[in-house]
This record gives structure tokens, sequence and C-alpha cells, in this order.
């Protein structure tokens, strides 16, 4: 319900809001921190840049692609080894 700009929400829903807040400082303060490993940058690009169309598999695509390995990070030169 939303009355003059302002909205009324149950405790238990602010609380939640309260939490998932401080997860997005949290995992801010970890992009900062982690800001200069290389092959974290496609995690970080996923997370940050807003676009509901791409989907988890597309990370995990690009960031196999990255690293030479598969989605499952098994290295490519090791996929036909037995």
């Amino acid at each position: 319900m939303s009355l003059f700009g302002w909205s009324l929400v149950r405790t238990s829903e602010l609380s939640k809001h309260e939490d998932n807040l401080i997860i997005i400082q949290n995992l801010i303060t970890a992009h900062r921190w982690f800001s200069g490993w290389k092959d974290l940058e496609i995690i970080w690009t996923y997370i940050f840049n807003h676009n509901p169309i791409k989907s988890i598999d597309t990370a995990r695509k690009n960031y196999a692609k990255e690293r030479n390995t598969d989605e499952y990070g098994v290295p490519k030169y090791d996929i036909h080894r037995h």
C-alpha cells in the first residue's frame, strides 16, 4: 500500500529487506576488495550490469572462456584425456 510516497510493509518483510541490504553492502565491499582479480571480472560484470535478460548460464560460459576451462572448471587441455 502506498500513500503520499510512503509504503507500509510488514515487520517481517522489513527485516528481510534489512538483511538483504547487509548482503548488498558486503557484496559491494567484496567487489572493491577483489577488483584487481581479473578472473573475477566476468562475475562482477554479471552481478553489477543490470540486464534482466542475461542468465547465470551466460556468466558461466563467459567465465569458462576467460579461464580456458569448461563450464565446470576443468581445463580444456584435460577434457579429452582419460
